[in-house]
């Protein structure tokens, strides 16, 4: 009876456990500005600044909820490695390149690569394909 009764605490925590982060993903999913942190609002943000495709924005934003809904004291240190990541210039040229993907595919040659970090460049061009 013992071990029944430690499993049917431990279904009841799960299942609390499982209605929560429900919950909070319906809350994220209403809008960014509703129910995100306001640093993850903040990045995203930045990325349309720096004129980052919206379709880019929306797997970075649905990340997040993800990031949010299942690990809510980590989500602040993920987006400030993102920002963090985003300083760089390199990253920078990336965003550029995956933003002008589509009109880049158009002309002969295809996206510019030069003055990207080697790694970067090959991995751009490895997306391309």
């Amino acid at each position: 009876m013992v071990a029944q009764s430690m499993i049917d605490k431990d279904l009841r925590a799960e299942i609390r456990r499982l209605q929560s982060t429900r919950r909070r993903l319906a809350r994220l999913a209403a809008g960014e500005h509703l129910a995100l942190p306001q640093s993850v609002v903040d990045y995203l943000d930045r990325l349309r600044g720096l004129g980052v495709e919206e379709r880019y924005i929306e797997m970075e934003r649905e990340a997040s909820i993800m990031i949010a809904a299942q690990v809510p004291h980590l989500i602040d240190s993920v987006i400030a490695n993102k920002h963090e990541q985003s300083d760089d210039p390199d990253m920078v040229k990336l965003y550029s390149l995956l933003t002008g993907r589509r009109a880049a595919r158009s002309r002969p040659g295809g996206a510019r690569l030069e003055g990207l970090d080697p790694h970067r460049a090959s991995a751009c061009r490895q997306a391309q394909h």
